[in-house]
Order: C-alpha cells, then sequence, then structure tokens
C-alpha cells in the first residue's frame, strides 16, 4: 500500500516524538533527579560545614567560659567546710540554737549518699531538735538559710504544745529539722582523681603471656 505524503509525515512526527518521549523518560529525567539529589546532598554538607566553622570560631571563647566554671567551681569548693572538721561546724550549729533562745535537744549527722557531685564533695544530712519557740525558730532558720551556699534546709516538723494562759501569745514548740549541708574531703578528691593502677599481670603490648 502506497503511503500518501501526509501520512508519513505524520507517522514521521508521531515516531519523533515517541523517540523525545523514550529520551525524556529513559535519560533525561532520571539525570535531572539526581542532579537535584546531589544537590540536596551538597546543600546539607554545606550547612554542615558551616555548623563546623561557626562551632571552630566559637571554642575559644568556649575554653574561656570553661576556664571560667572551674575557677568558680575550685571558688565553691574553698567555702565548703572540711569533712575531717566537720564537728566545727556542728558546734556552729549549736551555736546557732543558743542564740536564737532555743535549746538542742537532739542532733544526729549521718553521711548522705547523694550522687552526681564535684569529686571530694561529701553531703552530710543533719537532723536537729529544738526545744524553741516561733521567733526562736524562725531565727534558727535564717541563720542556717545564710550558709545556702553549701547546706539546704530539707523538712521542718513542727509539734506545739498545749498553750497556757500565759504562753498563748508565745508557745513552746518540738521543731525537728532535716538539713543538707555539703562538705569537701580532700582526701577523697585526691583518691577520685588518680588514675588506678596498671595491671602488672597484663601482658605488654604486642607480646605473649608466659
Amino acid at each position: 500500500m502506497k503511503l500518501k505524503q501526509r501520512d508519513i509525515a505524520l507517522i514521521s512526527f508521531a515516531a519523533t516524538l515517541l523517540v523525545i518521549l523514550l529520551w525524556y523518560f529513559m535519560m533525561y529525567q532520571p539525570k535531572g533527579d539526581e542532579i537535584a539529589s546531589k544537590q540536596l546532598e551538597k546543600d546539607s554538607l554545606q550547612t554542615q560545614l558551616d555548623r563546623a566553622r561557626a562551632a571552630a570560631a566559637r571554642l575559644p571563647q568556649l575554653r574561656l567560659e570553661v576556664a571560667q566554671l572551674e575557677e568558680e567551681k575550685q571558688a565553691f569548693l574553698q567555702q565548703l567546710p572540711e569533712t575531717l572538721q566537720f564537728g566545727n561546724f556542728l558546734q556552729d550549729l549549736r551555736q546557732i540554737v543558743v542564740d536564737s533562745g532555743s535549746t538542742l535537744t537532739r542532733i544526729s549527722p549521718v553521711q548522705g549518699t547523694q550522687g552526681n557531685l564535684p569529686n571530694g564533695v561529701v553531703p552530710m544530712n543533719v537532723t536537729m531538735t529544738l526545744d524553741t519557740t516561733f521567733p526562736g525558730l524562725l531565727s534558727v532558720v535564717s541563720a542556717i538559710q545564710s550558709l545556702q551556699r553549701f547546706s539546704t534546709i530539707n523538712s521542718i516538723n513542727l509539734s506545739v504544745d498545749q498553750p497556757s494562759t500565759t504562753t498563748n501569745s508565745n508557745p513552746s514548740i518540738d521543731a525537728t529539722l532535716v538539713i543538707t549541708v555539703y562538705t569537701f574531703d580532700v582526701n577523697k578528691a585526691l583518691q577520685q582523681n588518680t588514675p588506678p593502677p596498671a595491671d602488672g599481670n597484663a601482658a605488654p603490648q604486642g607480646g605473649n603471656a608466659s
């Protein structure tokens, strides 16, 4: 069958269009997707590089801040009462009670077990029982709070005596205070900062154990 010139032109156009479509979907589009993926990867790497450069630029400032924090930490530790001289601190607590006009009926220190503390810091839990009045108790609490850099009041339990006509405005109370005092043990700090000794029985690297 002899094709007309118009039919030949249509067939040629359809074949050309088919070739273009095949080239687009099989060659151009995958390459375009690959280029877009590479561009995204490049942008991600550039972002990471910018962050790394920013972190490197802040490194000197961070070192200064770390050094300042270390100085503040050492200054704080120097203000803590020494663990071995904790008896002197207990005497100070007794004097605080006396100055308030109260009577200390019992004081019981026990070493605490609080974690996440700097090397050498030892918490001591102290239970104090007082025969006092409300003004006397406020005086004791105020004096202890002035030591807030290294002590905290955990709880206060009160028991008010039956008021009488003569003491109605200022009744006698039994107060139990539980406080935590942070002390510093130099020997413990040195032990925690000392690396463990090497195992003398271990074979040298690259050798055989006998």
